[in-house]
Order: structure tokens, then C-alpha cells, then sequence
């Protein structure tokens, strides 16, 4: 288990998003519940930045399917970590993506930069292959 993210203060934005991190194979899966907002994104963008930080080659998935609310800050914040990802030359894989965020990745121009899986062992793989 990496750690769990609650965010910087305690507060509503603690109720708002669930984070949790835990290796699978030979990468990191952060799942994520809740909303994320302009509230809340920072939560996703530490979390991620500690796994991504320091290593070479990060492999992450994303799993995205207890999701509830996204807007721009959270798509962001995708953004964001993918660059840090592929900047340090690895992987980063969306992973049971809700059709809202869906609907914004494709609406948006992100779905044909952020790789997108219906299944959390699919995304696993992805990353992991």
C-alpha cells in the first residue's frame, strides 16, 4: 500500500474525494471516489505526485470509476499528471471512466491523448505490458 491522500486541511473537501493508492504488479492503481473539483483536484494532483516524483519510468493507473463529478480542474489535473508521467517516460492509464468524464475527455480533445480502459485488470495490463 503507497498511502492515502486526505488532502492538505481537514474539511469538506475531505468528505468530497476518497483516495487510495496500492501496487499492483509493477505499478501504482489510485482509485478514486467522490468529486473532483476545483476543491478537491489538488488532493488527486499530491497523490499522484507522490507516486510519480523520483521514479523513473512510473507506471499508473487511474481508476476513475467511483467517480461522481468532474469538471475542468479535474481534467486539469489528468493533464497534469499524464505530463509528469510521460515526461519521466512512463505509462498512465484511465481506468473505468464514467460516461460524464468520457463525454468530457472526448469533447475535450484528452481522449486521444489519455488511454482509456473499461476494466481495472485491463488497465493494469496495459500499463504493465
Amino acid at each position: 500500500m503507497v498511502g492515502m491522500a486526505t488532502g492538505a486541511q481537514p474539511g469538506a473537501a475531505d468528505d468530497l474525494l476518497h483516495i487510495r493508492a496500492e501496487h499492483d504488479r509493477d505499478c501504482v492503481v489510485i482509485h478514486v471516489d467522490g468529486e473532483i473539483d476545483y476543491g478537491t483536484a489538488s488532493q488527486l494532483r499530491d497523490q499522484a505526485a507522490s507516486v510519480v516524483e523520483g521514479a523513473r519510468n512510473p507506471r499508473l493507473v487511474l481508476d476513475l470509476g467511483g467517480v461522481t463529478f468532474c469538471d475542468s480542474s479535474g481534467l486539469g489535473v489528468l493533464v497534469g499528471i499524464w505530463k509528469a508521467v510521460h515526461t519521466r517516460g512512463g505509462r498512465l492509464v484511465l481506468a473505468r471512466v464514467p460516461q460524464r468524464c468520457r463525454q468530457l475527455l472526448k469533447g475535450t480533445g484528452l481522449a486521444n491523448i489519455l488511454q482509456v480502459r473499461d476494466g481495472l485488470a485491463e488497465a493494469v495490463a496495459a500499463v504493465s505490458g
